[in-house]
Order: C-alpha cells, then sequence, then structure tokens
C-alpha cells in the first residue's frame, strides 16, 4: 500500500488505502469520514499535494 520513507515514517497510497478499506466499512457515513480523516490530514501537512500519498507514523510492533 506504499513506501517507508524512513524507520519512522511511511507513505500509503491513498486509492490503495480506499480500496483495501471500503469493502470492510460498515459505518453508514464511513465515504464522509473518509472525506474527513483526508481534509484533516491535508491541513496538517500528512497529504502530498496531488492527495496521492498519505504520510502515516510507524511503530514497530515489536515495541508495542
Amino acid at each position: 500500500l506504499g513506501r517507508f520513507q524512513d524507520s519512522d515514517n511511511a507513505f500509503l497510497d491513498v486509492a490503495a488505502l480506499h480500496a483495501a478499506a471500503e469493502p470492510r466499512a460498515t459505518a453508514p457515513d464511513w465515504q464522509r469520514q473518509w472525506d474527513h480523516m483526508l481534509a484533516k490530514a491535508r491541513s496538517s501537512g500528512w497529504l502530498s499535494a496531488d492527495g496521492a500519498s498519505l504520510q502515516v507514523h510507524v511503530e514497530s510492533a515489536a515495541g508495542a
């Protein structure tokens, strides 16, 4: 779904993430929530200029 930038950050493909999440969505307003999440990510600087990539923080499962 994406690529690592470094050990703490990755970039996920928004379209691939949407395609993976949508079939599992159960909330009737899921698309509205998705759009809200992307708007918040954009305002926080976590969405690429073209809207294709979402920057996420990575945490090791071993450290959980």
